[in-house]
């Protein structure tokens, strides 16, 4: 985080007494990258955003009935190669991520853990509950409560 401080100077240059104001403004992030080694702050002004805006180029609008027949076989392969490659990347991105690939290695691994902990957890919470006590329903007829110890 970048922090700029000024001080407030009178009209001669000079700091004027009882006047301790300081402008402080901070500068935010517009990414925060965690690595394992410690953390990247990505600021707006950074030089990959600029080189990105240079690497972009505008296609102006094409008269095709101006084109001569090798020109315009040309630029029709050129659209139909982006077209086909915009599919094979939607195509790939939908089966990519039917079949599991876009999520994390050990996911479903992890949520298992989770429910099989929780699970540990109510058991424990059923044991200790009803620990010590015990129905007694062998004839059906008596069903008072007796106290069982364990030693």
């Amino acid at each position: 985080m970048d922090l700029e401080l000024e001080n407030r100077l009178g009209e001669n240059g000079q700091q004027n007494e009882g006047e301790n104001d300081v402008n402080l403004s901070i500068r935010r992030p517009k990414r925060v990258l965690h690595f394992s080694d410690g953390i990247l702050e990505e600021y707006s002004d950074t030089e990959d955003e600029v080189d990105q805006n240079k690497n972009k180029v505008d296609v102006a609008p094409v008269d095709e009935s101006q084109m001569d027949w090798p020109t315009w076989m040309i630029h029709k392969a050129g659209q139909t190669k982006d077209s086909v490659v915009a599919g094979c990347e939607y195509v790939g991105e939908a089966l990519a991520s039917f079949l599991g690939i876009t999520t994390s290695k050990f996911d479903l691994e992890y949520e298992e853990y989770k429910r099989r902990e929780e699970e540990e957890r109510l058991q424990k919470e059923e044991s200790q509950g009803s620990q010590g006590w015990q129905i007694n329903d062998e004839n059906g007829e008596n069903l008072t409560p007796v106290v069982v110890q364990k030693y």
